[in-house]
């Protein structure tokens, strides 16, 4: 397993056009918070941004490379089972997955637009819910079914785009802002029992068909 994560960080690395990927989807992510005035901008990167464009651009520029030299066909031969691939890929989505959410904390302290320090956490937490379901839901489409697993994150990244296109960007705020007051610790506890369940399940459905999967 410790080959496959090595793999995948020298593919999006190490390699140019992986790490191209990695950087823009990045200065796209953090634009929003860096250059925003008021709340809209943090809310924006927290819970569509940084979970449904950068929690899955790892696994996705390391499906493109395995699919341009056709290494799943290699890799099956190698001393390593397709239970390895699949936990060293969820492995590796969670460590960069808690890498962003990170610098999304950082982020938001540090340019906090007059944030108070509960709407920062929310947010925070906000948004490593999101990219948990982001990362059950696109991992399994990319794994599986490669360049054209994508399309889940399209669809759900224009559903999220429409919703802030359609709903003022003063009720989003609003919506925010109640949220904060209430007594959020029970919901944002839910939310995340939820989150992980579905991550387990999503792994075990994952390593179920890839193990049925054929490579031509």
């Amino acid at each position: 397993m410790k080959g496959e994560i090595a793999k995948d960080l020298y593919e999006n690395f190490l390699i140019k056009k992986g790490f191209l990927s990695i950087f823009s989807s990045y200065g796209l992510c953090l634009l929003p918070i860096i250059l925003g005035d008021n709340i809209f901008g943090p809310i924006f990167a927290a819970t569509l941004l940084f979970p449904f464009i950068l929690a899955p651009t790892l696994i996705q520029s390391s499906v493109t490379m395995d699919e341009k030299y056709k290494y799943e066909q290699y890799q099956i031969t190698m001393p390593v089972t397709r239970k390895d691939i699949i936990s060293a890929k969820y492995l590796l989505g969670l460590i960069f997955t808690t890498f962003n959410c990170l610098i999304l904390f950082i982020l938001l302290f540090m340019k906090s637009n007059g944030l108070d320090e509960n709407t920062v956490i929310l947010l925070g937490i906000l948004g490593i819910i999101f990219s948990i379901f982001s990362i059950s839901i696109n991992y399994p489409s990319l794994i599986l079914f490669g360049n054209w697993g994508m399309i889940p994150m399209f669809i759900m990244m224009g559903i999220g785009i429409l919703i802030y296109v359609i709903i003022p960007i003063s009720k989003i705020i609003e919506f925010t802002n109640e949220l904060i007051t209430m007594d959020k610790n029970q919901l944002l506890i839910g939310l995340l029992i939820i989150a992980v369940i579905f991550l387990f399940i999503s792994y075990f459905v994952t390593q179920h068909f890839y193990n049925k999967k054929e490579f031509n």
